[in-house]
């Protein structure tokens, strides 16, 4: 029975730590299309995100990128973008890890960035 209660306790721990984290991807196909500083905030991903981002004090964006060069120069760009558009550059950080090829996670995580 004990063994059962940690089980569960350890599962709600994960549960919760991930129901803590937004997840907004944006697709290559869109990215590639032409950038500016209006077309950037009008993906839908972007806007989702910034949105929650500033709901949430103290929270931080990160940028999941897929592996290799061209995600990590995609991920900085978008980066350069939202700084520019007025986040703050300590509210975002750029990590390898998205899962997909063709997709650029961005993931709202707790305060200070925390998992």
């Amino acid at each position: 029975m004990k063994k059962l209660f940690i089980l569960v306790s350890l599962f709600c721990l994960v549960f919760t730590a991930q129901a803590a984290e937004q997840y907004y991807s944006l697709g290559l196909e869109e990215w590639s299309l032409p950038r500016s500083a209006e077309a950037v905030t009008q993906f839908p991903a972007v806007r989702s995100a910034v949105q929650a981002l500033e709901q949430s004090p103290g929270s931080q964006l990160q940028l999941r990128y897929p592996g290799g060069e061209e995600g990590s120069l995609w991920a900085q760009e978008l980066s350069d973008w939202l700084v520019s558009l007025g986040i703050e550059p300590d509210a975002i950080s750029i990590v390898p890890g998205s899962p997909f090829n063709d997709q650029l996670e961005m993931v709202l995580v707790g305060a200070g960035g925390t998992e």
